[in-house]
């Protein structure tokens, strides 16, 4: 009996490591290349913080701002665009343990984005990665027109959740109430910075 129990035991360890090693071999980094988008990975450093951040500048979510028809004319200020970015101790790269989605939204409608909250639909699967943290808050007064006003968000999740981002076919991002795809440019940043995680 004793003996049956070992073996049970060895086959469920030896299952539970290859479950593991499968899953870090699903959401390991891309490998380094050229990715296809109107940007680059980039790294600043606070000498007097000595830390270094590492980032993507704002790209548009531009399925917001363009016309869903040909003849359509739009003229709006609203605007959604993206960004994501790291930080580590001095200057030498530092694997994260986190990696922050910021969003800076402007619109007339505030009340679309709702409670702000974030969730993503990984390849079918929805996952929610929880309220984000609005930074700042900026009202422009415009003559004959409503006010607009432009928040900057952000919110950290975890490195293997950004990994999964990374490796992922699709995606459909909701915030608050506004739901959009993220297109290939927003792909392939996501992909740059995760290759950018490691050495």
């Amino acid at each position: 009996m004793t003996r049956i129990l070992f073996l049970i035991l060895t086959v469920a360890f030896s299952q539970a490591i290859f479950v593991v090693r499968a899953q870090d071999a699903q959401f390991s980094p891309p490998a380094k290349r050229k990715f296809k988008y109107d940007g680059k990975v980039e790294t600043t450093f606070d000498q007097g913080k000595n830390q270094s951040i590492v980032y993507f500048k704002m790209i548009p979510i531009k399925a917001l701002e363009e016309p869903k028809e040909t003849y359509e004319v739009q003229f709006s200020d609203e605007r959604l665009e993206f960004t994501s970015y790291f930080a580590h101790r001095g200057r030498e790269l530092i694997t994260p343990d986190w990696i922050t989605l910021g969003f800076l939204s402007a619109t007339e409608n505030p009340k679309k984005y709702g409670d702000r909250k974030l969730a993503v639909k990984i390849d079918g699967q929805w996952i929610d990665l929880g309220p984000m943290k609005v930074l700042s808050t900026t009202n422009y007064a415009r003559r004959g027109q409503l006010p607009l006003m432009q928040d900057t968000m952000e919110l950290p999740i975890r490195y293997q959740q950004f990994l999964m981002l990374a490796n992922a076919n699709k995606i459909k991002v909701k915030l608050g109430r506004v739901e959009f795809d993220l297109e290939k440019e927003h792909l392939e940043a996501i992909r740059d910075l995760a290759a950018h995680t490691v050495p």
